[in-house]
């Protein structure tokens, strides 16, 4: 059985993206450094006209919005969405 890993998101460091992000701050919430292995867990907050590169991995992606709108951009698609929108890239 594993143990438990307890955060509040108030009390996690907020960093600045600078590799080919615009106004973009990152929490990492869950990470190999509290001994998570397999799994991580980020909260990304992106100002108004701000933006994230568009990546290419070898595993999915997960996004929970909880605020604003986004345009979000897979393959050949296109999505806006917002609150409560939960978005996957599914390989």
């Amino acid at each position: 059985m594993g143990r438990l890993y307890v955060v509040n998101v108030k009390d996690v460091k907020e960093f600045k993206v600078y590799k080919s992000a615009h106004k973009v701050k990152v929490k990492y919430l869950l990470h190999a450094g509290v001994g998570a292995k397999r799994i991580q867990y980020r909260l990304f907050t992106i100002g108004v006209g701000g933006h994230s590169p568009l990546e290419k991995h070898a595993h999915g992606h997960e996004i929970y919005m909880l605020k604003g709108k986004a345009l979000f951009k897979g393959g050949d698609e296109e999505a806006i969405c917002g609150p409560g929108h939960h978005i996957h890239t599914i390989l």
